[in-house]
């Protein structure tokens, strides 16, 4: 059965192909409409302007793949480094995008978009997992991984993807601070006491 795609996928993948070619200060409004075959009101009807085309999917992927994957994970030590391969992977699979839209640091830039979205990911996946509260400390502790991750990821695309996916992943697990380190490994802790992580614990 043939899906159906919404006018927002479809001016959303006309930026994609439009982004792997041109820079995106290039890229105008009116480009993406001759290329979707999308009208004008319709794109605004959806979008405030070309930046927010990038910032909802980018967003709309990241929240898709956690909320997909949480209720089947027992682990989130091994969600956190599942979903984080993941990305890795469609940044390098998508070079040539990621690559181009990597370089803009104006509005919804990539790097303010992948921090925001960073700490809402760890924000989410803790909640979910059974944290009541995040303290100040732990808080602290996720934006400044995120922030390093964040830009290890954009000197990553800047320098050509250099090292595959797997080796970017493993080296931010060795930096994640202790205490966001400890905060996932007691939730799975106490997710196993209850019987819902049949895992063993830690995240080595």
């Amino acid at each position: 059965m043939t899906i159906k795609k919404t006018s927002k996928v479809i001016l959303y993948e006309a930026f994609y192909e439009l982004a792997k070619t041109k820079s995106l200060e290039d890229i105008t409004v009116q480009d993406i409409l001759d290329y979707s075959g999308i009208s004008r009101s319709t794109f605004y009807r959806h979008f405030v302007d070309k930046y927010d085309v990038m910032s909802w999917a980018y967003t709309s992927w990241s929240n898709d793949m956690l909320l997909a994957q949480f209720d089947s994970a027992q682990s989130l030590c091994q969600l956190q480094k599942e979903i984080s391969l993941q990305a890795a992977y469609n940044y390098y699979n998508n070079r040539a995008y990621f690559s181009n839209v990597a370089k803009y640091e104006g509005q919804n830039s990539l790097r303010k978009i992948s921090y925001r979205n960073g700490i809402a990911y760890y924000n989410d996946m803790l909640t979910k997992g059974g944290m009541e509260k995040i303290s100040d400390e732990l808080m602290f502790a996720i934006k400044f991984y995120v922030f390093g991750a964040t830009q290890m990821l954009l000197d990553w695309m800047e320098n050509g993807f250099l090292h595959t996916p797997e080796e970017h992943v493993r080296l931010l697990q060795e930096v994640m601070p202790e205490r966001l380190q400890k905060a996932i490994e007691d939730i799975d802790q106490r997710r196993k006491r209850k019987g819902i992580d049949d895992n063993k614990s830690g995240c080595d």
